[in-house]
């Protein structure tokens, strides 16, 4: 990670260019730097907050820490008015993903970066899904809820969620997603199922938020939504499956597949405590063939996302079953690494033709997957931590040295 294969010494780590490469430049790896979660630094600082907390030595990695928080500053806070908001894509991931640097011991807690992460919430987002959306902006503020003030959090939260839930259709669906007709080319709206940019991404934040905070509106949104998830599923011999919005087979992974949705009957389960959600989960993880092999090892939507699942699933389900899962997809991916003869070993996630760091389709989010089968005790679901996320009557702040944002007044 400190090494020249997966970034420079001037610029810091970099990513493989999103938009659509020429003719000429596909086999090509195209050097961008990003900030974000998803396909930036902050994701990498996340995997290696939790390696801190690990007890691995991250110090070889200083400089590039240093690097990415220039960059963060260059491309965030100093135009922040700009700044588009978003979990995976956007401020809102950043954020959390400074929140839990500091909360992990890889940041010194400076007044300059606590306010960044009130800063970069400071917009909201009005989105209905997990990673553009207000689901998403959520989950950032409940993980670094200790660093903003009491108001703000409680009155962000209150207000995504009441705007999701007023735009839940009345069979408990969102329509979050779009198609184009064939004949007449307009975009149609529709409810597409997935975690990451669908429905079943909602409904975890809901259940999250109403359960944490004791909010009886969202707790019943979030049940509708799980009734029309029940609904659409296909049931054969003892699993469950769904097609996409556009009636084709679901894949297996996180992002957009079986393994987001059995996530969120997991969350489920463990906030009711009701059979029939750990039914669905349950069902939903043994459609996935056990001894699955798939050169895909990313956590977007490949083993290491899938291993990520199975994780969870032991921890809330406390069924040996899918530790097994997760220790099978370990091993793919341990048979699958590269060692290079001077800098060790990496991994080449997807398709790419060098490795680089970042966390949805790089080295930083496999590396999360191994650390966590390898501690599953301590390291937490990606964005999805365990911390108490209690309402303020109880809430201690936990350090009196750390500051705490407060939004300016408004005039």
């Amino acid at each position: 990670m400190a090494s020249p294969l997966m970034g420079d010494e001037d610029k810091g780590w970099f990513a493989d260019n999103m938009a659509a490469p020429p003719a000429d430049d596909k086999h090509k790896l195209r050097k961008t730097w990003y900030a974000s979660y998803n396909r930036g630094v902050a994701g990498i600082l996340y995997t290696l907050a939790q390696a801190n907390t690990a007890g691995l030595d991250t110090s070889a990695t200083n400089p590039f820490i240093a690097r990415a928080l220039d960059l963060i500053r260059d491309k965030y806070i100093s135009r922040i008015a700009k700044a588009k908001t978003g979990l995976h894509f956007g401020s809102d991931g950043i954020a959390a993903s400074l929140a839990t640097a500091v909360q992990q011991g890889l940041i010194k807690p400076t007044t300059q970066h606590m306010n960044w992460i009130g800063l970069l919430l400071e917009k909201e987002n009005l989105g209905s899904d997990i990673v553009n959306g207000g689901p998403g902006q959520g989950i950032a503020v409940m993980i670094s809820a200790q660093f903003l003030g009491q108001q703000m959090v409680n009155d962000r939260l209150r207000s995504i969620a009441q705007k999701l839930i007023a735009r839940q259709d009345k069979d408990g669906s969102w329509a979050t997603g779009y198609y184009r007709q064939k004949l007449t080319r307009r975009k149609i709206k529709r409810a597409t199922r997935g975690f990451m940019e669908g429905l079943s991404g909602a409904i975890y934040f809901l259940l999250e938020y109403g359960y944490r905070y004791s909010d009886t509106a969202s707790k019943e949104a979030a049940t509708r939504g799980l009734k029309w998830l029940m609904n659409k599923a296909k049931h054969s011999k003892g699993t469950v499956t769904w097609k996409t919005a556009s009636n084709k087979e679901m894949i297996y992974g996180l992002s957009d597949g079986v393994a987001g949705l059995a996530l969120t009957f997991i969350k489920a389960y463990q906030h009711t405590g009701l059979p029939v959600y750990r039914d669905y989960a349950v069902k939903a993880l043994r459609s996935i063939p056990e001894d699955l092999t798939d050169s895909n090892i990313t956590q977007r939507n490949g083993l290491s996302g899938l291993g990520e699942v199975y994780l969870e699933a032991y921890t809330v389900l406390d069924n040996e079953e899918w530790l097994d899962r997760a220790g099978w997809i370990a091993q793919v991916i341990m048979n699958l690494k590269k060692l290079h003869p001077k800098y060790g070993t990496y991994w080449l996630a997807d398709h790419e033709r060098q490795p680089v760091a970042n966390f949805m389709v790089g080295n930083s989010g496999v590396m999360h997957f191994l650390l966590r089968y390898c501690h599953p005790s301590r390291i937490s679901l990606p964005m999805m931590e365990k911390q108490p996320y209690t309402s303020f009557d109880t809430f201690q702040q936990p350090d009196k040295s750390i500051s705490v944002y407060e939004p300016a007044p408004t005039a």
